[in-house]
C-alpha cells in the first residue's frame, strides 16, 4: 500500500494529509473502548472540569501510552510514512493519547511547532527530534469546534522560510557556530534548531503572521498525517456538553539525523533567490523545485479564502532562472489548456512579484469572464433548442456553481447532473448557448465534453 501521487503533492503543499477508511475498524473500536473505559473509571459521574481535574487523567493514560493494543494501530500505516520520509524510519515505542474534553481548548489561540513550547523549554530534556506526526482519530469528529485538530495549511514552508531569515538576520552563528557540521547533523539547519531548543517560538510567533487556520473534520478511524515544522493549535475549542475528542498520536523518526527540515536549503545556498523568503513567509506559496534552467513555484490561488483541496489547489508557475521570466503556468486541474495559454500572455511580462499577488487574489470565475465577456447576447426568446452537454465527472461544486452563474450571463437555463457521468442541459438560443460553451470549454475536463443537439 502506498499514497498516490496527489496524497504526496497534497502534504507537501499543506503541511498536512487526511486519509479515512484504511484502519481495521474493529481495531478502531477495540482500543477506543479500552480508553473510554479508563476515563470512566476515573470520572465515574463529572468529567473534568479544570486542568487540575485532568490531571488525574494525565498520570493515568501514561500507563495506556505503551500498550501493544495502542501501538499497533502505527503498524500499517508505516509503509505509508515510508512514501513522506523515505525508507528508514525509527521503532516505534509509545504514543501519545489526547482527549478533548469539553470546554477545553477555550484559550488555545496560540500556534505552536512540536518540542519548542514554553513546556517543553521547562524540561530538563526536550523531547527526542522526529520528522512526521501520525494522529489516529478514535471519535467520530465531524462538527467544528468539537477539540477539532486544528493546523495553518502551508504553514511548514513560512516556518522553514524564516529559519532561513533568522540565520542571517539575527546572526546566531555567533552564539552557535559550533553545531555547524557537527558530527552527522545538518550544519544551518542545526544551528537554527539550537537556536529554538535555548529561546523557542517567540521571534517566530511575533514575525510570522499565519492565516486560513483549517479544522479537520473527519469520522472515526481517519488518519493525520502532519508535517513536522506545521504550525499547529493544541485543539479547537470543544463548546459541547459532554463529547470528547480522542485522538492517540505517533512521532515518527528517520534513523539518521535531518534538521535541515529547520529551514528550506534550496533558498538558502542560492543568493539569487532569497528575495522569495519574504514572499514565502508572508504564505504566498513556495518554491517547489529548482535547477540550472528554471524554477518552479508553488503558489496559493485566492489565499484570502483559501481551503487545502487534493486535486485544483495551488498553481505551478514555471521560470526562467536566467532572465526571471515566466515560462509557464498551470493550474493542477482547474483551467484548460487553451486557458493556460491566455493566462500565460496575460502575465509573460510582469516580474515575479506581480505575478504571485495576481494569483494570490485571483477568482477564476473573473478570469473566465474577462476572456469569454457575455456581449451582444440575444434576449429575443424565439427560436428556443437545447443542448446536451456529456461531461466523464462533474464533482467539483465551484465549477457547477461557475456554469450557473454563467447561464444566466447568457440568458439560458441550464440543468445540471452531477457525478459519473455529468451532464448539463442547456436550454436558451442557439448562439447564447455557443457563447455559454466557449466558457464551459475554459475549464479544465479530464476527457473532452461531448456536445449534443437535442
Amino acid at each position: 500500500m502506498s499514497l498516490s501521487w496527489e496524497e504526496r503533492q497534497t502534504f507537501e503543499d499543506y503541511g498536512f494529509l487526511v486519509k479515512t477508511d484504511m484502519l481495521d475498524k474493529d481495531v478502531i473500536t477495540k482500543v477506543a473502548e479500552k480508553i473510554n473505559n479508563k476515563i470512566k473509571e476515573i470520572y465515574p459521574t463529572d468529567l473534568p472540569k479544570s486542568k487540575t481535574d485532568a490531571e488525574l487523567w494525565v498520570k493515568a493514560k501514561s500507563k495506556l501510552q505503551r500498550e501493544k493494543d495502542l501501538l499497533s494501530l502505527i503498524d500499517p500505516i508505516i509503509p505509508l510514512c515510508r512514501n513522506l520520509i523515505g525508507y528508514k524510519i525509527d521503532g516505534v515505542y509509545s504514543c501519545q493519547i489526547a482527549s478533548r474534553f469539553p470546554g477545553e481548548g477555550t484559550n488555545c489561540s496560540e500556534w505552536h511547532i512540536d518540542n519548542f513550547t514554553e513546556k517543553d523549554l521547562g524540561r530538563d530534556y526536550l523531547p527526542n527530534e522526529f520528522n512526521l506526526l501520525i494522529g489516529v482519530l478514535l471519535t467520530d469528529n465531524l462538527i467544528a469546534d468539537h477539540g477539532n485538530f486544528t493546523c495553518y495549511p502551508g504553514g511548514h514552508h513560512q516556518i522553514k522560510a524564516f529559519g532561513n531569515k533568522l540565520y542571517r538576520d539575527m546572526n546566531i552563528t555567533n552564539v552557535y557556530e559550533k553545531w555547524i557540521g557537527y558530527e552527522k547533523y545538518n550544519g544551518h539547519g542545526n544551528v537554527v534548531y539550537h537556536y529554538l531548543k535555548d529561546n523557542g517560538l517567540d521571534k517566530y510567533q511575533e514575525n510570522i503572521k499565519l492565516s486560513c487556520e483549517f479544522q479537520v473534520l473527519a469520522p472515526m478511524g481517519t488518519i493525520i498525517f502532519v508535517d513536522r515544522m506545521l504550525p499547529h493549535k493544541i485543539c479547537a475549542p470543544n463548546t459541547s456538553d459532554s463529547y470528547i475528542r480522542t485522538i492517540v498520536w505517533f512521532r515518527i523518526s528517520k534513523s539518521e539525523y535531518d534538521y535541515e527540515k529547520f529551514i528550506n536549503p534550496k533558498i538558502f545556498m542560492n543568493s539569487t533567490l532569497q528575495f522569495l523568503e519574504d514572499i514565502i513567509i508572508q504564505g504566498c506559496g513556495y518554491l517547489y523545485s529548482i535547477d540550472d534552467k528554471k524554477m518552479i513555484l508553488r503558489i496559493k490561488p485566492r489565499i484570502k479564502q483559501h481551503i487545502p483541496n487534493l486535486f485544483a489547489s495551488m498553481v505551478n508557475v514555471t521560470i526562467n532562472i536566467r532572465n526571471m521570466k515566466l515560462m509557464q503556468i498551470y493550474t493542477n486541474g482547474f483551467l484548460s489548456h487553451s486557458s493556460h495559454m491566455l493566462w500565460l500572455q496575460d502575465l509573460k511580462n510582469k516580474n515575479i512579484t506581480e505575478i504571485i499577488q495576481i494569483i494570490n487574489d485571483i477568482d477564476y470565475d473573473d478570469l473566465i469572464k474577462k476572456w469569454y465577456p457575455a456581449i451582444n447576447i440575444e434576449t429575443d426568446n424565439s427560436n428556443i433548442v437545447s443542448n446536451k452537454i456529456i461531461f466523464h465527472h462533474i464533482k467539483s461544486l465551484s465549477k457547477t456553481g461557475m456554469m450557473e452563474r454563467w447561464a444566466r450571463d447568457f440568458n439560458i437555463d441550464v440543468n445540471i447532473t452531477r457525478g459519473f457521468q455529468g451532464t448539463l442541459i442547456a436550454t436558451g438560443r442557439q448562439e447564447n448557448i455557443n457563447k455559454f460553451i466557449n466558457r464551459v470549454m475554459a475549464l479544465h475536463w479530464n476527457v473532452k465534453p461531448i456536445v449534443q443537439h437535442v
